[in-house]
């Protein structure tokens, strides 16, 4: 019982110390689900910190010497540039990395649309490290869980990404990108 109350009260130090170096720094921290098991909540807690960690230092470091520049300023990556590039020529108003809080934690989705009150997700690294997939099951069950409307996409839409984002925006919202119309069941013809 004492290990356990003492394992608490250092993970409860650790998050309110990591919380208060990296706030406002791209850091996302998602509490693993309660498991019985000590030592799975223990690793599972640690995982997200690493993650957090690591969005940390991509914020404050690396991303100040990103090349994929927009119209309106630096993204992460080519296909973050590409979304970015296409909402631009549609005319779609867009914010980018806005905060979010959800929980008491900060996340910053990688876009979002006010007019349609709408988040944009690009999972790039999707197809290539397992952990991230975790990281993107984790983000999207929170979004779900408080009703946040998102519009994932991955690497294979993004290269297409004219004749994919009608279609995923439609399915998020049950409404067309470009008339406002709710439509009744299906795809639109457009998409």
């Amino acid at each position: 019982m004492r290990l356990r109350n003492t394992t608490s009260s250092i993970q409860d130090w650790l998050t309110q110390w990591y919380f208060r170096v990296f706030h406002g720094a791209g850091v996302i921290i998602l509490p693993p689900k309660p498991t019985g098991n000590p030592v799975k909540r223990a690793l599972g807690w640690l995982d997200y910190r690493v993650l957090s960690l690591l969005d940390a230092i991509d914020t404050k470091v690396l991303f100040k010497n990103r090349k994929e520049r927009t119209a309106r300023g630096r993204v992460r990556s080519n296909g973050e540039r590409k979304i970015a590039r296409y909402l631009e020529n549609h005319g779609i108003a867009y914010e980018y990395e806005r905060p979010l809080v959800l929980e008491g934690r900060k996340l910053f989705p990688d876009f979002y649309l006010p007019e349609h009150n709408v988040y944009v997700e690009f999972w790039g690294r999707v197809n290539e490290d397992s952990s991230y997939r975790v990281f993107m099951c984790k983000k999207k069950e929170l979004y779900h869980r408080h009703h946040i409307t998102v519009i994932s996409v991955v690497p294979r839409q993004v290269q297409h990404i004219q004749r994919h984002f009608p279609r995923l925006f439609y399915q998020a919202t049950g409404r067309e990108l470009f008339s406002g119309k709710a439509q009744e069941g299906g795809v639109p013809e457009s998409a």
